[in-house]
């Protein structure tokens, strides 16, 4: 199990991206120019049965559905924001939540 993710980040006045993946006996951080599939392929390689956990960024699209673990943190605030917003969607956030 990898959980993978990234955020901006500057290199004195050009923007790059902070990328962190954690396992249970590692945490690995690097610097790139770039946010893109090509990276997380790049960092997390190509083993098949790998489970990884991460947001719904397209750059995650490569991982087949049953290796990936979508971050529950993430779900909870967009159930969240279902009920915040009122409307249809309010009862199924909260069942959801």
């Amino acid at each position: 199990m990898v959980n993978i993710d990234e955020t901006s980040w500057r290199q004195g006045r050009r923007k790059a991206w902070l990328w962190a993946m954690v396992t249970r006996l590692f945490t690995v951080f690097t610097i790139t120019k770039h946010r893109s599939g090509e990276v997380a392929q790049a960092l997390l390689g190509s083993q098949d049965n790998q489970v990884v956990g991460s947001d719904r960024f397209s750059a995650y699209e490569w991982i087949m559905a049953r290796w990936r673990q979508v971050c529950w943190a993430h779900l909870r605030r967009d159930f969240q924001a279902m009920i915040d917003r009122r409307g249809d969607g309010e009862r199924v956030g909260r069942r959801l939540l």
